[in-house]
């Protein structure tokens, strides 16, 4: 049987482990579209308030807090990453130094 959240856990951790004992946690979100990519995203300590899923049809869902019971009808993900990080007449990204 095979299990892919092993293999993702085990590479975010080495990931993790490149940043030192003492650093911050480098992830700050992680996206998957599977609930084992959430529990992959937990193993290394990243909020689940900040660990979405996105299902085939595109919607976003928050399914770690959905089993605790908690419910949204849409997620504001202003709420999670800068919006100035965004030129949205261009449709490009920009390096944002808040992330460090």
């Amino acid at each position: 049987m095979r299990k892919p959240e092993v293999f993702k856990m085990a590479c975010l951790r080495d990931i993790q482990r490149l940043f030192g004992e003492h650093a911050n946690n480098p992830f700050y979100a992680g996206f998957g579209n599977r609930i084992t990519d959430a529990l992959s995203y937990r193993s290394v300590n990243v909020p689940s308030a900040r660990i979405f899923t996105i299902d085939s049809s595109g919607e976003v869902k928050m399914e770690l807090l959905e089993l605790a019971g908690y419910k949204s009808s849409y997620v504001c993900f202003h709420l999670y990453i800068p919006m100035s990080m965004f030129n949205l007449g261009t449709n490009q990204v920009h390096a944002h130094d808040g992330f460090r």
